[in-house]
């Protein structure tokens, strides 16, 4: 009879658990910019790739047929019925430093899900994990902040997270963006260049023969300073192109010299300022057009009539003005126009005519105007002007003066030109520190 088999109480124990060394090892966590990196049932948090929280059980919730459910009141989300997804800016796109950038992301719950979004918590992360807001809106599920970021490439990442104790990352999406840092700066620190502009002084016949020197030793622009006169400036180094346009600027319009506040100048001054911008193909017909078809004064230098040498008609233009008005203009007055308002303000036009208003009726929804009774005070001032598709913006200050839709308008570029006039009355118009960046596009890192 064999002796009975015995086996000592160690080996026993490794019976029962296998070897340890014959065990796989796990798999380490993949690298990864979204969840579409990663693998089934995975997410991407942080750059890398995490498991999903794990679904519930019946030992967990009581009940197996919470499994499914998105409620909170078993301790259990379904992370697999959740959405997030980022509506705002588009990916790959590229912004101004200038500007605040504005990131909007809506949530989706699962279609079971019967309240208020109010079991998660979103959150807004830089690409090294950075909090940058977190809310969302729990009836609508919309979460949106708005910053100002620095130049570069920034990647973004929001997450929907659960707030059970384990906060699980229910759903993620992401979006990559490039930001401009800066454009061409005219600082007017010399006088002009005729190889990059061409200058029409005139009066207030438009006829040309004016000697004055705009150029300021402070080193700024001064367009015009007594009754009048008129003052073109054709930027000839180069034309915009179509598409997405920013152009900052310093101003002052007042009637002392320049820094004397306050300013006890004369209360009537006329007339005002204006930028264009025209879709024309050559310097020589934005010379032409110039010299010959704007109207000085009250047409603020970019109105067109006809040829005040042969009287014929202007040719059909295609341009976009924004005009700084100091006085009020009005057919009851025999002008051609009827200004929006007695105050000083400042108004978008197109295409060469005061006719052309957007929104005359100050009740209109759209305000592509508005007024500013501080406009001439004698003292510098920021101006940004935002252009993009068919939304017109217009900033002093860092304080938002318009916002508009200009109706079936798309930017196309060409010749930015100044103007500046004055008519029985006078005052002086400054500019400084002209900035423009257009089209920034996404650049690959």
């Amino acid at each position: 009879m064999r002796a009975p088999f015995y086996l000592p109480p160690a080996l026993a124990l490794v019976a029962l658990l296998g070897c340890p060394e014959n065990r796989p090892e796990p798999a380490p966590s993949a690298e990864c910019l979204s969840a579409a990196d990663c693998a089934p049932g995975e997410v991407c948090v942080a750059e890398t790739c995490e498991p999903v929280a794990p679904e519930g059980n019946e030992q967990d919730s009581g009940n197996a047929n919470n499994s499914s459910s998105s409620g909170t009141d078993s301790g259990h989300i379904d992370s697999n019925n959740w959405q997030i997804n980022i509506t705002e800016p588009n990916n790959e796109s590229g912004h101004f430093a200038a500007l605040a950038i504005t990131l909007k992301a809506e949530v989706v719950p699962p279609q079971n899900h019967d309240s208020t979004i109010e079991d998660i918590r979103v959150e807004w992360r830089d690409a090294n994990g950075n909090v940058l807001h977190t809310g969302h809106d729990n009836e609508s599920g919309q979460s949106s902040f708005s910053q100002v970021f620095d130049a570069g490439h920034h990647r973004f990442e929001v997450r929907a997270v659960g707030l059970t104790a384990d906060e699980p990352v229910l759903a993620t999406d992401e979006v990559r963006i490039y930001v401009c840092e800066s454009g061409d700066l005219l600082d007017f620190s010399t006088t002009l260049a005729e190889s990059d502009w061409h200058i029409h002084l005139g009066d207030n016949n438009n006829n040309s023969g004016d000697e004055r020197n705009i150029w300021h030793e402070d080193e700024y622009l001064e367009l015009t300073t007594t009754v009048s006169q008129h003052t073109s400036l054709i930027n000839l180094s180069k034309t915009f192109i179509p598409g997405d346009l920013l152009l900052r600027f310093r101003m002052n319009m007042g009637t002392c010299a320049e820094g004397v506040v306050p300013c006890n100048g004369a209360r009537q001054v006329a007339d005002g300022l204006s930028l264009s911008i025209y879709d024309l193909e050559t310097a020589e017909q934005m010379i032409g057009l110039l010299e010959n078809h704007t109207r000085p004064g009250g047409g603020l230098g970019y109105m067109m009539m006809p040829s005040l040498v042969d009287g014929t008609e202007p040719p059909p233009v295609d341009a976009i003005h924004l005009q700084f008005d100091a006085h009020y203009n009005h057919t009851s007055r025999g002008h051609h126009h009827d200004d929006p308002t007695s105050e000083p303000h400042i108004q978008l036009h197109l295409n060469g005519s005061h006719d052309n208003d957007l929104d005359p009726d100050p009740d209109n929804e759209v305000s592509l105007w508005a007024e500013i009774p501080e406009l001439v005070d004698n003292q510098w001032h920021d101006m940004m002007i935002e252009i993009k598709d068919s939304l017109l913006r217009v900033h002093r200050d860092g304080e938002v003066l318009l916002e508009g839709t200009v109706p079936e308008f798309a930017f196309k570029g060409g010749f930015l030109v100044l103007s500046a006039t004055t008519g029985a009355v006078g005052m002086s118009q400054r500019i400084d520190d002209l900035e423009f960046l257009e089209n920034c596009p996404y650049q690959a890192p």
